[in-house]
């Protein structure tokens, strides 16, 4: 019976869950400090609005990180998966064995 998986499942499934809910948190603080920034009475102190602007402005680069990190372990489990059943990573690994022999048996027959 094929039935589709749905994303969070694939995702559970890849075990990436982790680094979702992770990057969910820092896009919350991402939104809180940004929203700190606003505040007149923060932005007064010019010490606090630097900390505040460097504080979102690396959120958001650890989130977009984080989103890329999630998206190319996803394709690679993806593409892992995919090879598994296919057969073709089999087909590799008993191709590289094979040839590692032939090497062997040509370096004693030189020698």
């Amino acid at each position: 019976m094929n039935r589709k998986s749905t994303l969070w499942s694939k995702i559970k499934a890849y075990k990436l869950q982790t680094q979702f809910w992770i990057m969910i948190i820092m896009l919350i603080i991402f939104i809180l400090s940004l929203l700190a920034y606003q505040i007149p009475e923060l932005r007064q102190d010019e010490v606090m609005a630097n900390i505040l602007l460097a504080l979102f402005t690396s959120l958001l680069v650890t989130v977009f990180t984080m989103l890329a990190d999630i998206i190319v372990s996803y394709h690679e489990h993806k593409t892992k998966n995919t090879w598994k059943t296919s057969g073709h990573l089999a087909f590799r690994i008993s191709f590289r064995t094979r040839r590692k022999r032939c090497r062997r048996c040509f370096r004693i027959a030189t020698a």
